[in-house]
């Protein structure tokens, strides 16, 4: 079983938010318990909790008027954790990483924007004919950058491509004439600053789009033929009934048994056939709302809908060099010390010989296949022509 949790809000003494868990132990919200425990300030219960989408559960904490005047930064600071447990079994508990909200009291629900009728305008229905931005943040991406840019300039147009270039070593060749390209600067690797960084610029976005599609660099959305129905991507995401679409997500792979390393000078989906099923990959890429995600951005607060027809596809597998480069900076980076206590993103810092390992292992179960056709219910699969021919990159 595991859980996680989000601050929602926090004023004097009155904190407000959710925690999710996800096993077949426990059976809902009524099986959980919640508390929360400081350092200095001790253990608190809920004053109120609400069951929730997805077996999540709000919950509200009103502290005791000795802890209100207190300092909020120290007061996170000094915090420990969110404990679940299920009431059929009051011995156990777990210790729950308890992520603070993207934006915390910074309007995360764009209340106080000029435009905020317009924007509460967009949630209610789809905006065909209207206008969506491209986003994505990088570091070091300089291989698989330019194929992005190239890819949603295509959807979006490159004039509404935009991208967080935070600390990145040299600037990128090869990208669109266009393309908006936008410098911070790097002091490690901290995924809740890249989650405050995206989800600050994509509220400024959605002051001038109707949509805003956020997608990691090596991530390629796409729509199959009978879910485009005739219309373009572009037209199809903006014609989504609800405001916050999640795709279905699969990880294209390197057949280091068969397949030579890529050539980039040819398109890759000529070079590559396999994908995997996963997931943690079905992730809220398309949104008409502000959205507040947690690290690696396969989930946010406002939820989503998962949209039929419409796929992600991942590209951190799909070359062996490029996944050991890419390992190899990950590794040599310096990283946020909350990100490694949490262990947060720690599959990027996998050593070379773990990740030759999952190579050569998922590499077998190729061999094993037996159909060659792409099948949406298996774990293993091959990539269908019409996704060769929607992602040419």
């Amino acid at each position: 079983m595991s859980f996680n949790g989000v601050i929602e809000s926090i004023s004097s003494g009155l904190i407000t938010g959710w925690a999710r868990y996800k096993g077949d132990t426990a059976t809902g919200p009524e099986d959980i318990a919640i508390q929360l425990r400081f350092h200095k300030a001790g253990t608190f219960s809920p004053t109120q909790t609400t069951p929730r989408h997805e077996g999540s559960t709000g919950f509200t904490f009103r502290l005791p008027p000795e802890f209100q005047d207190m300092a909020w930064g120290t007061f996170l600071e000094d915090f420990n954790g969110v404990f679940v447990r299920r009431t059929l079994d009051p011995g156990e508990q777990w210790r729950v990483p308890f992520y603070k909200s993207v934006l915390g009291a910074l309007d995360p629900d764009n209340r106080t924007s000029i435009l905020a009728e317009r924007r509460r305008e967009y949630s209610r229905g789809p905006k065909p004919g209207g206008r969506i931005a491209a986003l994505t943040i990088v570091y070091n991406e300089h291989q698989i950058l330019p194929l992005w840019a190239k890819y949603y300039a295509d959807v979006v147009g490159a004039e509404n491509v935009f991208i967080l270039d935070q600390g990145s070593d040299k600037p990128y060749n090869g990208l669109p004439d266009g393309v908006t390209v936008i410098r911070l600067p790097r002091d490690s690797f901290d995924n809740w600053l890249i989650m405050r960084l995206v989800a600050t610029f994509q509220r400024h976005l959605l002051e001038s789009y109707d949509a805003v599609l956020y997608a990691d660099s090596d991530e390629f959305l796409c729509a199959s033929p009978e879910a485009l129905n005739g219309a373009s991507l572009k037209e199809f995401l903006l014609c989504l009934p609800d405001p916050v679409g999640i795709t279905r997500g699969y990880n294209l792979h390197h057949d280091i048994l068969r397949e030579p390393a890529i050539d980039l000078s040819r398109p890759i989906f000529e070079q590559r056939k396999f994908l995997q099923r996963e997931k943690s990959m079905d992730k809220p890429m398309i949104s008409r709302i502000p959205l507040n995600w947690i690290p690696g951005f396969h989930t946010a607060r406002e939820g989503g809908t998962i949209v039929p027809g419409m796929f992600m596809l991942h590209l951190r597998w799909y070359d062996i060099d490029a996944a050991l480069a890419k390992g190899g900076r990950y590794r040599e980076s310096k990283w946020d010390p909350y990100d490694l206590e949490r262990k947060l993103a720690e599959y990027q810092r996998a050593s070379e010989d773990d990740i030759v390992t999952q190579f050569r292992h998922r590499a077998e179960r190729f061999e094993k296949m037996t159909s060659l056709e792409f099948d949406e219910t298996a774990e293993i699969t091959v990539a269908p022509n019409w996704m060769r021919r929607a992602v040419l990159i």
